[in-house]
């Protein structure tokens, strides 16, 4: 899981962050932060299969939660990202960032959200989209 030291106020608080909504350019900001220049992948802790994942009983043992939430970052440094303190129950440990991270300069290629079409010769529209059993 990630985490984060954040200052509220002057008072410095350990804790994780809140995943929902987290793009790849801000994990990999996280990433940069725990010492690896390159994010493999990221996703909330709910939809993460790892031994290596914090349990539930192992963020109550550390008394860790998130604690922040609604991170954007248009920069290059973490320290310059916004964030907001997260409400108590807004995002659980279920919602918390869990990254992979790598220093392998491999690039590694993943297709999401590929579609195959056949399109015969002419002009298409949103209205066409189906004919004669074909994606056009």
């Amino acid at each position: 899981s990630s985490g984060i030291n954040a200052e509220y106020g002057g008072t410095r608080s350990d804790g994780l962050v809140c995943g929902t909504n987290v793009d790849a350019e801000t994990a990999e900001l996280f990433c940069n932060a725990a010492g690896y220049r390159y994010l493999v992948h990221h996703d909330v802790a709910a939809n993460y299969s790892s031994s290596s994942k914090l349990s539930c009983d192992r963020l109550k043992d550390q008394e860790l939660s998130v604690i922040v939430d609604d991170v954007y970052c248009n920069t290059t440094d973490l320290r310059d990202c916004h964030f907001l303190a997260s409400k108590d129950g807004e995002c659980d440990v279920d919602m918390a960032l869990v990254v992979s991270c790598t220093n392998n300069e491999t690039k590694q290629w993943e297709l999401t959200n590929v579609t195959l079409a056949y399109n015969q010769v002419g002009s298409h529209d949103e209205w066409d989209q189906v004919r004669n059993n074909r994606h056009g």
